[in-house]
């Protein structure tokens, strides 16, 4: 297919999308990899853009990691006996080279703002009554948030206004400025906005299916329920023990520590709507997400295999967990990216409870499940897990570890 006749989608990234503890990394691993799968794509045209507001708080963040790498370094001066002549002018000049080096190799655009297309007296405005996205306090908060705002519009203005042509697609898990955006573009058909990479990887492949939005949004809606219910606590996660079945393949994962001296209590498990996979014949292949929230508690006495799939269960425990009064939920996240309600599933140990975590973060698995669907009533049969998948798994560096 032509670029003439391809779908173009123009990609735009909000910094707590590419945001990664690491001084040397851009942006995460899950944005890498959907970057180079997607870029030379058979059926779209992609261009990936990061506002310039969000570059550098990104280059700002990773100063804040690299700022951490000096004190080593003159550790080992002194260890040496001589200078290194490594500074803080050079770990800042490494973080920028890298940056260049990812953004050429990723071909992302850096979205540049406009100012005099900027209507400077609503943004006062904005502040001054703390709308969207700045936030409610005796303290402004959302100026940064603001101008990647604008930048976003821009694009959106430079765009083709035909969704069959174009889309314009943001990805950004703030709830706030997701509502200011939803808010700006409302009138927008051709711009969707997303919480989260996986969700963005479902419509691309809606998008490459044909198949019409429509019936994805009615049939998603409808597989959302049957892989898991939270009113009648019922779906396919209980019927196919999909979370023990996690705890019991993946244990070395969920309780990897951050140093060795800790325990980790794991806690809230956030089910995401399924996003849609493929399409064969009358089988939807569907994709649904958890995450796994964990703390990490320093234990100087005694360390504990608090994950020991071998511990007594009870009728109320999911493997992996161990017994106590304190209980766990399982939830959803909702349409905008923050905490549904979800039901009391399971209980663990209350020891550590007294104590503050020295970390907290999360560990995230891929279900990729399929089911049959009637073309006439959409009724579903003959459900299917075909595979469990860890995606990732991250620690808070900026927790401090030791009080």
């Amino acid at each position: 297919m032509s670029a003439k006749n391809k779908q173009k989608l123009n990609i735009i990234f909000d910094t707590n999308i590419l945001h990664t503890e690491s001084e040397s990394y851009l942006v995460t691993e899950e944005v890498n990899k959907l970057i180079k799968k997607y870029t030379n794509d058979s059926d779209l045209v992609i261009e990936w853009f990061i506002p310039e507001t969000v570059l550098n708080e990104r280059i700002y963040q990773m100063r804040k990691v690299g700022d951490k790498l000096l004190n080593p370094i003159n550790r080992l001066e002194f260890l040496l006996g001589h200078k290194l002549a490594i500074t803080l002018d050079t770990i800042y000049k490494g973080i920028e080279d890298v940056t260049q080096k990812q953004l050429k190799e990723l071909n992302m655009t850096v979205g540049k703002l406009d100012s005099e297309k900027v209507e400077w007296n609503r943004l006062v405005s904005d502040a001054t009554f703390r709308i969207p996205p700045f936030e409610v306090g005796e303290k402004e908060k959302g100026f940064r948030d603001s101008i990647i705002l604008e930048i976003v519009a821009q694009i959106v203005g430079d765009s083709p206004k035909t969704p069959s042509v174009c889309r314009v697609i943001f990805i950004c898990r703030d709830k706030i400025f997701i509502e200011a955006c939803e808010n700006r573009f409302k009138d927008n058909k051709n711009v969707k906005i997303f919480n989260s990479i996986d969700s963005l990887i479902g419509y691309i492949k809606t998008i490459k299916s044909k198949i019409s939005e429509k019936i994805i949004n009615k049939v998603s809606s409808k597989a959302s329920l049957y892989f898991f219910d939270d009113d009648k606590e019922k779906g396919l996660i209980y019927d196919k023990k999909i979370l023990e079945r996690i705890f019991d393949e993946y244990s070395t994962k969920i309780k990897s520590y951050p140093t060795s001296d800790c325990i980790v209590k794991t806690g809230t498990r956030w089910i995401t709507n399924p996003n849609f996979n493929k399409k064969v014949n009358n089988r939807f292949h569907w994709i649904s997400r958890i995450e796994i929230d964990r703390k990490a508690f320093y234990e100087p006495l005694q360390r504990y295999d608090q994950l020991s799939l071998n511990y007594p269960m009870t009728s109320e425990q999911t493997p992996g967990l161990y017994t106590g009064s304190n209980t766990v939920q399982l939830g959803k996240y909702d349409s905008l990216g923050s905490f549904g309600s979800g039901k009391y599933f399971s209980r663990f140990n209350n020891d550590l409870l007294n104590q503050s975590p020295i970390s907290e973060g999360k560990v995230v698995f891929d279900v990729y499940w399929s089911v049959s669907i009637s073309p006439e009533r959409y009724i579903f049969s003959k459900p299917y897990v075909d595979k469990l998948e860890y995606v990732t798994s991250n620690w808070d560096t900026t927790v401090k570890l030791y009080n």
